[in-house]
């Protein structure tokens, strides 16, 4: 866990000349319970000119060389934050929380995901508006990388009434990183994404969400991260679905 802590700090701010994607996921089930992802893919950080970077830094000692790395393991809060989440309001949602980690040098692969099983949908926003306090600074990377590590203020992102789920409210994204760092952001994530996928316990019959691409059970929104973190407005709306 601290040997991974180091190289995304290390390794967060070269993400931005990089090509990566971000997903979100919600899968719903019939009883309105169900899982939340946030999945960070950084592999494009594992080809041979990040290795080669990365093991002259590690020469120098300024961080770890990513040769011969190979986790691949899942993380609960409740085990790795016990103190912050028993100072919460709500610690039970964040016992059912986790990180997952996947880092492979033989595969050329790096994804850090966020995930929750939630009884209901509005626990997906207490975990979002608490994330950041429940894994501390050290995840975020400095300012360039608190676009990466979803929060949310809103007081209500999901509702769900009947066989119709509403999406209210996005996570926020970039909201606290500088004018400075932004203009350099814009430079290098013009192909970044940023992907909701909505997994409905039954056929989706209606959605009101801009751009959504309807696939059977499946409700597939796809947006620029980089508009995103630019505070231009997020795909809202509403999905009907049947049994």
């Amino acid at each position: 866990m601290k040997r991974f802590a180091l190289l995304l700090v290390v390794l967060t701010p070269l993400l931005f000349s990089s090509c990566f994607e971000i997903l979100e996921e919600i899968y719903l089930q019939k009883d309105g319970k169900g899982t939340y992802l946030y999945t960070i893919d950084m592999s494009a950080l594992m080809d041979e000119s990040m290795k080669e970077l990365l093991a002259s830094a590690a020469a120098e000692g300024e961080a770890n060389s990513l040769e011969g790395v190979e986790i691949d393991s899942t993380i609960y809060f409740r085990d790795a934050n016990p103190d912050e989440i028993a100072a919460l309001d709500r610690p039970e949602i964040f016992k059912r929380a986790f990180m997952k980690i996947q880092m492979s040098d033989e595969q050329d692969k790096m994804v850090m995901q966020f995930g929750l099983d939630f009884e209901d949908v509005g626990e997906i926003d207490y975990f979002l508006q608490n994330l950041d306090k429940v894994s501390g600074g050290d995840l975020q990377g400095g300012e360039m990388g608190k676009g990466l590590l979803l929060t949310s203020q809103a007081a209500q992102m999901f509702a769900l009434k009947g066989k119709k789920l509403t999406r209210l409210a996005t996570p926020d994204l970039g909201e606290d990183v500088n004018n400075e760092d932004m203009s350099m952001l814009s430079m290098f994530m013009e192909s970044a994404t940023f992907t909701t996928i909505y997994h409905l316990p039954g056929k989706v019959k209606k959605t009101s969400i801009p751009g959504a691409v309807i696939e059977g059970k499946d409700v597939r929104v796809e947006s620029s991260l980089l508009d995103l973190m630019n505070g231009e407005e997020a795909p809202k709306g509403w999905i009907k679905f049947g049994r």
